[in-house]
């Protein structure tokens, strides 16, 4: 179980760290005027990549020992977050540039409150009281992401 779960945890945290990566790959085509066909895929890379993630978080809670309430926070959370992707998908689908600004406005925000959200969590001890986590999180450093220059 201890290694399953070091796994989950560190491909969440690459996910993570790819996420950020596919959010500024996106702003750079944006930035480098790289056409409309280049900007609609960067942005459906980015919303696959984080579809894939939402679906890996949800599994590696379910093999977690926190709280029910954490559970749940953190599932509406995904809910919430996979219901805007699915909208903005359709919007890229269909070619629309408001479908590039509303995934920048969800990418930025969701990478800082997600960020913020499992840091403040691991903190106050939900995280930290199973065992699995404090060493794979003692082993690997709270934040791979910041270290990986996306969050903040």
């Amino acid at each position: 179980m201890f290694e399953t779960t070091a796994f989950d945890l560190r491909n969440l945290d690459r996910e993570h760290a790819e996420i950020g990566r596919r959010y500024v790959g996106l702003e750079k085509v944006i930035l480098r005027g790289g056409g409309m066909l280049r900007i609609l895929a960067a942005a459906d890379s980015l919303v696959q990549m984080m579809l894939l993630h939402f679906t890996h978080e949800e599994q590696f809670l379910l093999k977690l020992a926190v709280s029910r309430r954490i559970q749940e926070i953190q599932h509406d959370a995904n809910v919430a977050v996979t219901a805007k992707l699915m909208s903005i998908e359709a919007e890229l689908e269909l070619g629309s540039t408001d479908g590039v600004l509303h995934l920048l406005r969800l990418g930025k925000d969701w990478m800082r409150e997600h960020m913020n959200l499992e840091d403040e969590e691991f903190k106050r001890g939900e995280l930290a009281r199973d065992p699995k986590i404090f060493l794979v999180r003692r082993a690997f450093g709270d934040h791979p992401v910041a270290r990986a220059g996306v969050n903040g």
